[in-house]
C-alpha cells in the first residue's frame, strides 16, 4: 500500500509541469513540495524554499532570513551588526545588534549585556537563584537566593532586598517600604505618613493619612477597607467573605450575599441598577443606556448602548446586533462558530455593503459592495474560521469566482497552495503549481 501510494505521488508530480514564469527583472520555479524558487531584480527579493515551508533562504536587499523549521530560525543583515535566532521557538532566542547582546532560554536564563539610555545596562538572571544587574540611576546589584542580596527592579517593585529568604525581606515601591519578617507572617509598613503592621493571617492593619485604611482579621474573612480619600469618589468597603460584600461610593453601590450568587448594583454614574440571582444565570439590568433580560440557558436579552446581544437555548444560537448612524451590524451564529452569518454596512458618502457566511469546516461565502461603485464581487472558499493562525497554515481548500473584473491584482491559493490563480486586471488569470508564499500580488515588482 505505501509503495503504491509512493509511486501515485511521483506519478502526480510528473504529470503537473513545474510553473516557470519569466518577466524583465523576475522569475518562477516551482516543484511543490520538492522546491520553491522566485526572484524579483527589481526589488533586489530572492527566495528558495525546499520541502513546502520547512527549509527556506531569503534575501530582501541587505536582509537575510534561513529557517529550519520548526528547530532554528536565524535572520541577520550584512550591512550591519544585527541578528536575531530562535532556537525550538520559543525554548530559547538570540539577539545581537551593535554594541547589544540579548539571550534567554525558557525565560529561565537570561543575559541581557549592552548599553542603554535607562534602566538596566547589564543584566543576567538564572531564575529563581541568580541575580546579576547594573543600572543607571541605583548602580550595580547582585543576589544569590535564598542566601542575600539585593535586586532592582523586580515584579513591578523598586528594590528588593532579602537575607536567608524567608527569614528577613525588605520591598520598597516609590515612598512605601515594607519589611518582612519569616514571610509573609510578620510586616510592617514605612513610609510618607504611613505605617501598618500585618499579623497573618490573624490580623493587619495599614493606613495612609488621607489616602487609605485597611484592615483584615482571618484573612480572607473579614475585610473594612476605605481607599481613594484623596479623590472625589472615595470607597468603602466591608466584607464577611463569602456571606456579605458591601462597596459604597459616590457614584456606585453594591451588596453581594454569598458571593457570586446575589447581587445588586447601583451606579448612579451611568445610571443603571443590577440584579444577579443568582450569577451569572439571572440577571435583570434596568437604565438609560443598558436594559438586560437574561434567564440562561433559555433566552438572553442584552441591550448596551448601540448594541445588542441575544440568546436563544445557551449556547445553541446567538444574534449579535450593532446599530448606529454610521454602522449596521448583525452576526447570527449556531454553536459559536460552527454557522456564522455576518452582514455589515457602513453608511458613509457611498453604502459599503459586506456579507460573510461560514458553516465550519465546509465553505465560507463572502460579498462585497460598494454602492454605486461596482456590483458585488463575491467568493467561495471551504476553509476554517478567519483568524490570524487560520489564514496563513489551516485554509486547505478554496476556489474564488470573481463577478466584476477587479482592477488591482487578485491572488489567492487553492488545494493547500499547491495552485494558485491570479488576476492581474483586464480579466487576465494565470495559474502555477507552486504552494503558497509569503510574496504579497501588492508589494510592487514581486512576482507571483
Amino acid at each position: 500500500m505505501l509503495k503504491t501510494g509512493i509511486i501515485f505521488f511521483l506519478g502526480m508530480l510528473l504529470l503537473i509541469p513545474p510553473a516557470l514564469a519569466n518577466g524583465a527583472e523576475s522569475r518562477i520555479f516551482t516543484l511543490w513540495p520538492l522546491v520553491d524558487y522566485r526572484h524579483a531584480g527589481a526589488v533586489d527579493y530572492t527566495s528558495w524554499h525546499f520541502l513546502g515551508p520547512i527549509i527556506k533562504f531569503e534575501k530582501k536587499k541587505n536582509e537575510r532570513e534561513f529557517a529550519f523549521r520548526p528547530l532554528y530560525f536565524h535572520s541577520w543583515d550584512v550591512a550591519q551588526d544585527d541578528s536575531y535566532s530562535e532556537y525550538l521557538y520559543p525554548v530559547a532566542s538570540k539577539k545581537s545588534e551593535t554594541g547589544l547582546s540579548y539571550f534567554q532560554g525558557l525565560h529561565l536564563l537570561t543575559s541581557d549585556f549592552g548599553p542603554r539610555e535607562k534602566g538596566a545596562k547589564n543584566q543576567f538572571m538564572l531564575f529563581p537563584f541568580l541575580f546579576y544587574g547594573q543600572t543607571q540611576d541605583q548602580g550595580s546589584y547582585f543576589a544569590f537566593f535564598p542566601v542575600g542580596g539585593k535586586i532592582y527592579p523586580i515584579f513591578g517593585l523598586d528594590e528588593f532586598r532579602f537575607a536567608l529568604f524567608p527569614l528577613y525581606g525588605q520591598a520598597r515601591k516609590n515612598d512605601t517600604t515594607v519589611t518582612y519578617w519569616l514571610w509573609p507572617v510578620f510586616s510592617t509598613i514605612h513610609g510618607d505618613r504611613e505605617s501598618g503592621v500585618k499579623v497573618w493571617p490573624l490580623f493587619g492593619s495599614s493606613q495612609k493619612e488621607g489616602v487609605y485604611r485597611k484592615r483584615f482579621y482571618l484573612w480572607p474573612i473579614v475585610f473594612a477597607n476605605d481607599v481613594h480619600l484623596n479623590t472625589a469618589n472615595p470607597e468603602h468597603l466591608r466584607a464577611v467573605f463569602p456571606f456579605y460584600v458591601e462597596r459604597q461610593s459616590p457614584q456606585r453601590s453594591s451588596h453581594t450575599y454569598l458571593w457570586p450568587f446575589f447581587s445588586h448594583v447601583e451606579n448612579r454614574r451611568k445610571n443603571f441598577e443590577e440584579w444577579d440571582f443568582p450569577w451569572p444565570l439571572f440577571r435583570v439590568a434596568r437604565g438609560d443606556h443598558r436594559r438586560v433580560d437574561r434567564f440562561l440557558p433559555l433566552f438572553a436579552d442584552e441591550k448596551v448602548g448601540e448594541s445588542r446581544k441575544r440568546w436563544f437555548l445557551w449556547p445553541i444560537y446567538k444574534i449579535e446586533e450593532i446599530h448606529s448612524d454610521t454602522l449596521d451590524r448583525r452576526r447570527d451564529r449556531v454553536l459559536y462558530f460552527l454557522y456564522s452569518d455576518t452582514t455589515e454596512t457602513v453608511h458613509d458618502d457611498g453604502d459599503y455593503y459586506k456579507r460573510r457566511v461560514s458553516f465550519w469546516p465546509l465553505f465560507t461565502y463572502k460579498s462585497t459592495w460598494v454602492c454605486p461603485a461596482s456590483p458585488p464581487c463575491r467568493c467561495w472558499s471551504r476553509s476554517f474560521p478567519k483568524t490570524a493562525a487560520s489564514s496563513a497554515t489551516g485554509r486547505p481548500y478554496g476556489i474564488c469566482i470573481n463577478a466584476n473584473g477587479i482592477e488591482r491584482a487578485t491572488r489567492f491559493p487553492l488545494f493547500f497552495g499547491i495552485c494558485t490563480g491570479k488576476n492581474g486586471g483586464e480579466k487576465t488569470w494565470r495559474w502555477s503549481f507552486s504552494p503558497s508564499s509569503p510574496i504579497s500580488g501588492k508589494r510592487a515588482g514581486l512576482p507571483m
